[in-house]
């Protein structure tokens, strides 16, 4: 898992160097930030398989495919703000999600208490 995981931040800090580089090669560098969520959103892809987590997969694809939308709905300054919100909006989401998730085991869990101690 320690591998895949050091891969998969490797893979998002090419990529994010590469997003740098492109964009100001092609004088185009207002479309850094929604690049660089792009790419960040596509590293979720391969954690969803390395910690076993399924609404990785779905944080991997919607953030990604909002920030193409962001490229093709918005022009200017408003492509990274809607890139940034919508990212945003995403990754508060899978954090809630994950949060709800880990009290419902929390609470399935016999014989442990909120403290993570044993009753009797």
């Amino acid at each position: 898992m320690r591998n895949g995981f050091i891969w998969a931040v490797v893979a998002e800090i090419v990529g994010c160097l590469a997003v740098i580089l492109i964009c100001n090669l092609l004088r185009r560098a207002d479309l850094i930030p929604a690049g660089i969520a792009l790419v960040v959103g596509l590293h979720f892809l391969p954690l969803a398989k390395i910690f076993r987590a399924p609404i990785y997969y779905a944080t991997g694809m919607l953030i990604p495919l909002w920030c193409v939308a962001s490229f093709l709905l918005f022009r200017g300054p408003a492509i990274d703000v809607a890139a940034a919100i919508g990212t945003g909006i995403v990754l508060w989401l899978t954090s809630a999600y994950g949060l709800i998730r880990a009290r419902t085991l929390l609470a399935l869990s016999p014989g442990e208490s909120a403290l993570g101690t044993a009753q009797p």
